[in-house]
């Protein structure tokens, strides 16, 4: 996190960037012992190696305006895995814009709008993952499947 002073606002800076170096997956004793970042397939979910989240504000006097995006690394089809339609998840990227305001001292509004440019989830076809993890041809568990999106929040201090 970084913040500044720049005159007419406060720029603030905000990282947060995840590496995964392991995740095994088992089905069963007898099964093989899948490593699946960075894979997906039937018995891997798709878990990139790296995550970043970037979120930088410019705070005015009772205002403020932030870019937050996203990432997510590309993931492959497990070597093992039979299904070839679909080999690569490429890298996906949201970005989301945000506006908050302080009207008084008790009241602040929030207005945003998620996934700003209405991407679209990676498309993987219905033979990969279980139902559970893998609906309408993607994974909305990892991929928005919503598109964009119009959020307004108050908050009330009293």
């Amino acid at each position: 996190n970084y913040s500044r002073d720049i005159g007419f606002a406060t720029f603030v800076y905000a990282l947060n960037a995840n590496y995964t170096f392991v995740n095994k997956f088992q089905a069963t004793p007898a099964s093989v012992n899948r490593e699946c970042i960075g894979y997906f397939s039937t018995s891997c979910d798709p878990i990139s190696e790296f995550t970043l989240n970037q979120r930088t504000t410019l705070r005015f006097s009772n205002v403020d305006v932030s870019l937050n995006w996203r990432h997510l690394s590309e993931v492959i089809r497990e070597p093992t895995a039979s299904v070839v339609a679909f080999p690569v998840i490429p890298s996906y990227d949201l970005f989301d814009l945000g506006f908050a305001a302080n009207v008084s001292d008790n009241l602040r509004i929030n207005l945003a709008v998620t996934n700003l440019f209405d991407k679209q989830p990676p498309i993987v076809g219905n033979q990969v993952g279980t139902t559970a993890f893998n609906a309408a041809n993607t994974y909305p568990s990892t991929y928005d499947t919503l598109g964009r999106r119009y959020n307004v929040g108050v908050n009330l201090r009293f």
